[in-house]
C-alpha cells in the first residue's frame, strides 16, 4: 500500500505538470499546464502531502500511520474534487463556446492526475481499514 500511495501522489505531482488545457482558436493554438494555475498548484501541493504520508505508511509506526493515512486521504480527495471541478469548468466553457471560433480540449495532465488520484484513494483507504482491523484485533487480545 504505502507504494500505491506514493505512486499515486507522484502522478497527481507530474499530471499537475502537464497539459491541463488546449484551446484552437483557428490561427493559433494555446496550451496550459496545471502549474499554469491556482489550481494546478494546488493539486500540486496536495500530491506532495500524498507521497509523504505514502513514505509514513511504510516507515511509522501504528498510530503515525493512521494519522498519515487519514490526511493522504483527505489530500486526495481535496485534490479529486479540484480536477473534477477543473474538468466540468473546461466542458462548460467548450460547450458555450461556437465550434467556429474556437475549439478546447481536456488535457493529459487531468486524465494522469485523476488516475493517480484513485490509485492514491485506494491505498489511503486500505491503509485506514488495515489499521482499524489491526486495532480491533489488539483490543480483543488485551480484554
Amino acid at each position: 500500500m504505502p507504494l500505491m500511495a506514493v505512486l499515486g501522489g507522484v502522478l497527481v505531482g507530474i499530471g499537475s505538470a502537464l497539459t491541463w488545457v488546449t484551446v484552437d482558436v483557428g490561427f493559433a493554438e494555446f496550451s496550459t499546464t496545471g502549474l499554469d494555475t491556482n489550481d494546478g498548484k494546488l493539486t500540486a501541493a496536495a500530491a506532495l502531502v500524498m507521497v509523504t504520508a505514502g513514505i509514513l505508511l511504510a516507515f511509522a509506526r501504528n498510530t503515525v500511520r493512521m494519522v498519515a493515512s487519514i490526511t493522504g486521504l483527505a489530500a486526495t480527495v481535496f485534490a479529486t474534487i479540484v480536477l473534477i471541478n477543473d474538468y466540468l469548468d473546461v466542458r462548460e466553457r467548450i460547450a458555450s463556446t461556437p465550434a467556429d471560433q474556437a475549439t478546447a480540449t481536456v488535457g493529459i495532465g487531468v486524465w494522469v492526475s485523476l488516475i493517480g488520484c484513485l490509485l492514491a484513494l485506494l491505498a489511503f483507504a486500505a491503509a485506514i481499514a488495515i489499521y482499524r482491523q489491526s486495532a480491533k484485533r489488539e483490543r480483543n487480545v488485551i480484554t
